[in-house]
Parts: structure tokens; C-alpha cells; sequence
């Protein structure tokens, strides 16, 4: 055997190793062997390379100094280890079985559950020496968006006290935390707590800092505003609880003056984080807070605000106080004069009284002026990101639709509206465009705009796939075509899987199960946690999972199934009931009891039950097994 051969043997062997480590327990026959086999190829390389050291990287491995890229091995390893936090890895002459047990089970663990306990845990001695990667170099520019990276820094910095990196923090705080999710404050207590004690921090050193940050968190709660339900909603506001009547104060005149889009229901996430026992004290401080006279005057769009939460159909959910408060700053001022020499709003009405002849127009060339003045408008209205306009134009064109198709001017304005809206829907994180393009029956830009997109300039977002979805079907040959090119790109196909998750089509569990039976496991592990959050579960292709050999699949399929109670008593049974004459299968049955341990599935106590029964020699390690497991669940 040669160094190339002996080196391929072992980072194979530690890949399967890391494997078996993240869902064997430490005992298991499985995990024993491969441990034994990495420990026999360790020291096959260890003759020509003494130490190993494996430098890694987000693609690739550097080992002897040659990079290590594209084989699927390489990409997975450089992956798993960069993820957790990992620099370089030292293996030397001596080490023992032990030792690595120790490292694979360590390594192996979730990353976030990693990053939550401020790195790896490995026990460095003379025969492995780990390094880990330093993390803070992305609060010096070098980018990145993974939460779980974001969440550990945090943590990280809060813990050591670090003011340098607590205010590096607190300068990038607007571009970081636009990487959170609703999901990601409502469920990660941990998150919170870590955000707490970094708005507390800011509190007590930096108020400047500290109320920049809050601005940005409540910012970032009113892309969520129509969707915060009440136990989610009561979770996050603990974020806020040490805020005072100041720093309230704050926070709605810098939006109410900055946001254009603030109206009933961001008021409502406002005064629902300030507390209905606080409500006159707030109002009193805002009134005091609040622009002079004069000022007013002079901010004809901070009036009309103002102006429209008082008069929103949904004003009687502002309270009395409130309403109170701002009746009195508008009192004696001339909303008409103040929007007299304001261009903006006379442009504003300019449009809105083109929408109305719209709706009401019956001659078709009138309509054909109409169309061409509307049309003009249109480059200014996407400039200024006036996503509610546009909402209402295409409501306007949808409720017209078959009077339109005898306009003249209607196929090129519909085709200048689509490109815009069409546009939008590349941009990350645009909640606005979910809305706008799921009004969109008809694409002007075309299939190769969107494959040039998503394959030449890998610009993926969720909008964006589920517009190529669901207007170019004919098309998806060459999409699993691009794809499956790809499939050596992990870190695109990730990005892939990701957006996917979020579009609610038939069609994007179908890219799922396309992309899963031509991609190496670390993918296709992926794509099983992408189905767990997926609203709709593909039932037949995850019991098509569940009959499967490979343990780790088929633990994530079946934590995909648990969801839903009635699937989760099918897949019991399915996993349990596994025929197994003369134990030709008994192997799957343990692989299976595993499982259902492992996710505490006590509605499989009937089977487990019956296993713990099964007669004969050969089946002496599955009814052992499954007698233990109901002693564990069951011991008095």
C-alpha cells in the first residue's frame, strides 16, 4: 500500500467513523468496528506521514501540502469540520483506541449544540492536537450567514466580556441579526437569553450602542408583524422587558418617522412590547418625546402617519391613551397645507387617483391612456419599493382581467409590472415579494432568466424557485440536469435545499426527491431535515426510507413522520414489525429499536413488547434489547 492509498483509506474510514459516532452509542458493534478499522488505517498513514495534520477548509482539505477538493469525501470532511469550528487536526504515532472514541464522539455531536458549549471539547495530549477556527473573523468583514455561527459569537463574547468585540457586535448588529428567523427567537431559548445579556451589556456600558440595537431588534420583529402569534410573541418580548418609558419613547418615533410603511399593525407589535400596564406612562412620554409644532409642519409624511393610525379600520385596537396622545400633536395642524408642497404625496395621490380611474374606466382608449401614464410611473414605483402599490395594481388588473386582454397598451404594461416583480423575488428575505408573486400568472422574462440565475450567478432564493416552479414546468428536465452537475457543489446544493423547504408546491418535493437519489449522504440527510419543516410531508418517500438499511436516513425520515400522529404510529409499526426468519434481519431490528430510543417514542411499547418475546436462540440480542428498553422507560 502507498501513501496516496493509505491516505484515501483513512479519511474514508474517519468519515465512516464520524458516521456511526453521531448515531451509535459508544458500545454499539457498529460504532467498535469502525473505530477499530479507522484505528488500523490511522496508523497505515502514520508510517509515511508522522504527524497527519489536516488543515481544513469550507471545500476542501490541505494534508501534506496538497489540497484535497472535489471528491465527495474531501468535500463532506472539509464541510462536517468547518462547520464545527475546527482549523486543523493533529493525529500522532501512539494514539490509541480510546483516544479516538473520545475525539469521533465529540466531533460528532450536532454543530449547534457544538457552538452552544463555545467550541469543541476534545481533550488535546500528545497524539491529537485540535485547533479550532476563529469565528470572529466574520464581525471583521469577512461575511457569512449561518445562525448557528451568529449564536455562538454571541455567546462567546458575552461570556468572556469582551467590550471590543461586544461593540464590534453592536456596529454590525443590522446586518447580523437580518440572518434570524421568527422561528429562531420564538423557539430558541438559548438565542434569547444570549441576546438579552448582549442588549443588557450594551445597556450598562454603551446606551448609545444599546439603543441602536433595540431599534434594529424591533425592526427586525416588523418584517413578522402580521404573523406573531401569542405564545410566540410573549417569548420574545422578554428581549425587551428592561427597556424604559425612554428608550420606548425611542423606538416609535424613530419609526414612525423613518418607516413608510409603519402603520396599524406594527403600532399594535409596539404597544403590545410596551405592555398594556404601561400604557399611560408610554403616551405621556411620547407626547413629550414628540417633534414640535412646527417641526410637524415641516413632515407632511410623518402626519400622514400619524394621521392613518387614527383613522385605519382597525384604529379602535389603539388605546385610549394613545389615541389620545396623538389626536393632541395633530390638533391645530394643517394636514392640507402641510401636503400642499410636498412632491412625494402629490405624486403618491397622483397615482392613486390613476388606480381609481382604472378601476372604474369603461372606454377602451381612455383605459389605453391610462395604461401608458401608469406605465411611466412604473420605474419610479419599483425605485421606491412601493410594495403596496403594486399589490394593488395587479389585484386591480386581476379583477379586470378579461376587459384587459382587449386593451392595446395592457400587453406591455403587464410585461414591464412582471419584470419588476419578477426581479424582486432575488432578493433574499423580501417577505413583500411572496405575496406579489404568487399573483403572477405569466413570466416576461423567461426560463433562461431564472436557470442563468440560479446556476451561473447562484443567486437562490425561495421566490425565485417558486416562480421557475411553477411557470416553467416543461423545463425541469434541464433543471434536474444543472442540478445533478452540480451535486459536488455542497454548499449550492445546501443553499438549494434550503429555499426549497420554504415553498409550499408539490414541485419542490420533487427537486427534493430528484436531488436525494443522486447525492452522497451528507445531502441527503439535509434533505430529510428539510422535510421535517416542510408543511405537507411526502408520506410514500419516507417510508420508502423507513425500509431501508442505512440508520442515520432513516432516523431522520422518522423524525420527519413523528410530527404527525397518525404517521407516526404507521412508521412505529413499520420499523417493529420488520419480518426476520431465522433473524436474517434482526440486525435492522436493532438498528430500529435504536431509533425509537433514541426519540423516545413510547407509543412503540406494544411492539417492543412483543420483541421482548420473540423465542428461539437467533433472537436473543433483539429481545434483550427490547427488554431493555422498556426496563429504561418503565423501571419502578
Amino acid at each position: 500500500m502507498n501513501k496516496e492509498e493509505a491516505l484515501d483509506d483513512f479519511l474514508r474510514g474517519l468519515r465512516i467513523a464520524l458516521n456511526n459516532a453521531s448515531v451509535y452509542s459508544k458500545d454499539h458493534p457498529y460504532y467498535l468496528k469502525s473505530v477499530e478499522n479507522l484505528k488500523q488505517n490511522l496508523d497505515n498513514i502514520l508510517v509515511y506521514l508522522n504527524p497527519i495534520k489536516i488543515n481544513i477548509a469550507p471545500a476542501f482539505l490541505l494534508i501534506d501540502g496538497k489540497f484535497l477538493e472535489k471528491a465527495t469525501v474531501y468535500l463532506e470532511l472539509a464541510s462536517f469540520f468547518h462547520l464545527r469550528k475546527i482549523k486543523s487536526i493533529e493525529f500522532r504515532e501512539g494514539i490509541n483506541a480510546e483516544e479516538l472514541t473520545e475525539f469521533l464522539s465529540s466531533a460528532s455531536r450536532p454543530r449547534k449544540e457544538i457552538l452552544r458549549e463555545g467550541g469543541l471539547k476534545v481533550r488535546n495530549n500528545s497524539h491529537i492536537q485540535v485547533e479550532e477556527l476563529d469565528y470572529s473573523e466574520l464581525l471583521r468583514g469577512a461575511g457569512g450567514d449561518d445562525r448557528d455561527v451568529w449564536a455562538y459569537l454571541f455567546k462567546h463574547a458575552i461570556k468572556k466580556q469582551d467590550h471590543k468585540e461586544i461593540n464590534e457586535f453592536a456596529d454590525k448588529f443590522e446586518s447580523i441579526i437580518k440572518n434570524f428567523r421568527l422561528k429562531d427567537f420564538a423557539e430558541d431559548e438559548g438565542l434569547r437569553e444570549d441576546l438579552y445579556n448582549f442588549l443588557l451589556y450594551l445597556k450598562t456600558h454603551n446606551r448609545d450602542k444599546f439603543k441602536k440595537c433595540v431599534q434594529e431588534m424591533f425592526k427586525s420583529l416588523l418584517r413578522y408583524k402580521d404573523l406573531l402569534e401569542d405564545q410566540k410573541f410573549e417569548k420574545i418580548r422578554s428581549l425587551f422587558k428592561d427597556l424604559d418609558l425612554d428608550n420606548f419613547s425611542g423606538i416609535f418615533w424613530d419609526q414612525l418617522s423613518s418607516d413608510e410603511n409603519f402603520d396599524i399593525l406594527s403600532f399594535q407589535l409596539f404597544s403590545r412590547l410596551a405592555g398594556e400596564e404601561r400604557q399611560k406612562e408610554i403616551a405621556s412620554s411620547l407626547f413629550e418625546k414628540a417633534p414640535n409644532k412646527e417641526s410637524l409642519r415641516k413632515s407632511p409624511e410623518l402626519i400622514k402617519r400619524m394621521q392613518g393610525l387614527l383613522s385605519s379600520a382597525d384604529s379602535q385596537a389603539v388605546s385610549a391613551s394613545y389615541r389620545s396622545m396623538l389626536t393632541a400633536l395633530l390638533k391645530d395642524i394643517s394636514f392640507e397645507k402641510a401636503l400642499s408642497f410636498d412632491r412625494k404625496i402629490l405624486n403618491s395621490n397622483y397615482r392613486y387617483l390613476i388606480l381609481n380611474l382604472l378601476v372604474q374606466e369603461k372606454s377602451k382608449k381612455r383605459l389605453n391612456l391610462i395604461l401608458e401614464k401608469l406605465s411611466a410611473e412604473l420605474p419610479l414605483i419599483s425605485e421606491e419599493r412601493d410594495f403596496d402599490y403594486l399589490r394593488k395594481i395587479i389585484d386591480v388588473l386581476g379583477k379586470r382581467k378579461d376587459f384587459f386582454s382587449f386593451i392595446s397598451a395592457s400587453q406591455d404594461f403587464n410585461m414591464e409590472l412582471s419584470k419588476i416583480i419578477e426581479s424582486l423575488a432575488w432578493e433574499e428575505g423580501n417577505a413583500i415579494a411572496i405575496d406579489l408573486i404568487d399573483k403572477l400568472d405569466k413570466s416576461w422574462q423567461g426560463a433562461d432568466f431564472y436557470l442563468n440565475k440560479i446556476f451561473n450567478e447562484k443567486r437562490i432564493t425561495a421566490c425565485g424557485l417558486k416562480l421557475f416552479l411553477r411557470l416553467f414546468p416543461e423545463r425541469m428536465p434541464y433543471f434536474y440536469e444543472s442540478l445533478e452537475r452540480m451535486r459536488s457543489d455542497v454548499e449550492f446544493m445546501v443553499r438549494i435545499i434550503d429555499s426549497l423547504k420554504k415553498v409550499d408546491l408539490p414541485a419542490a418535493r420533487a427537486v427534493l426527491k430528484k436531488i436525494f437519489f443522486f447525492s452522497n449522504e451528507v445531502i441527503k440527510i439535509e434533505i430529510l431535515k428539510a422535510m421535517q419543516e416542510m408543511p405537507e410531508l411526502d408520506e410514500e418517500f419516507l417510508f420508502s426510507i423507513l425500509r431501508q438499511d442505512n440508520l442515520i436516513l432513516k432516523k431522520a425520515a422518522m423524525v420527519a413522520l413523528a410530527g404527525d400522529r397518525q404517521l407516526r404510529r404507521k412508521a412505529i409499526e413499520l420499523i417493529l414489525t420488520v419480518g426476520s426468519p431465522l433473524g436474517i434481519k434482526n440486525n435492522v431490528l436493532l438498528d430500529n429499536i435504536l431509533i425509537v430510543d433514541d426519540l423516545g417514542l413510547t407509543e412503540a411499547t406494544s411492539y417492543l413488547t412483543a420483541l421482548s418475546e420473540k423465542k428461539f436462540f437467533w433472537n436473543r440480542k433483539v429481545r434483550n434489547k427490547a427488554q431493555d428498553l422498556l426496563r429504561k422507560w418503565y423501571a419502578r
